[in-house]
């Protein structure tokens, strides 16, 4: 495995499935050989590595308010779609949404997003069909339409879904 540190040796402490090892690793320029778990979760802890995240100082642990909607299944002409969203602080915000139907059913799916502001419309020709757009914390999503083209060129539309 190769990794992106600076070059070097540096030592790290291997969890596997959530319990640390008792092995030291030996990281030589950015290489080292490790087990994966084959079901579960291998991490690596790196010493004496200085890192910035600077994305990090905008996550907040304030949760939605109780009355908020933050997930939405809208039952549309070629089956079920979610939307909702995902906050992890005001700067980093989006709605997320992917339609359940596979690569047989549909050719192309859109989603259309009324906001406070403006309209954004998303396109995506290829399975699975879900769509990322980032929002302004304060956005007000007004309506989610989406609109598939299907194998045979059919296009269907669903009602427009109420956010509140």
């Amino acid at each position: 495995m190769k990794l992106a540190i600076p070059a070097g040796n540096h030592s790290a402490t291997l969890w596997r499935d959530n319990q640390r090892q008792a092995e030291k690793l030996l990281i030589s320029d950015g290489s080292m050989r490790v087990t994966l778990s084959s079901k579960g979760i291998t991490a690596l802890v790196i010493e004496n590595i200085a890192t910035t995240a600077p994305f990090q100082s905008k996550f907040t642990a304030r949760p939605a308010p109780p009355q908020a909607i933050t997930h939405q299944r809208i039952q549309t002409s070629v089956g079920e779609a979610h939307a909702m969203l995902i906050s992890l602080g005001p700067d980093l915000t989006w709605m997320y949404s992917y339609l359940s139907a596979d690569r047989d059913t549909i050719k192309s799916a859109k989603i259309h997003v009324v906001l406070g502001d403006r309209e954004e419309m998303l396109t995506n020709d290829s399975f699975p069909f879900e769509f990322s757009l980032p929002l302004e914390a304060k956005a007000a999503i007004k309506t989610v339409t989406f609109e598939t083209t299907t194998r045979i060129g059919e296009v269907r539309q669903s009602a427009p879904i109420r956010f509140k």
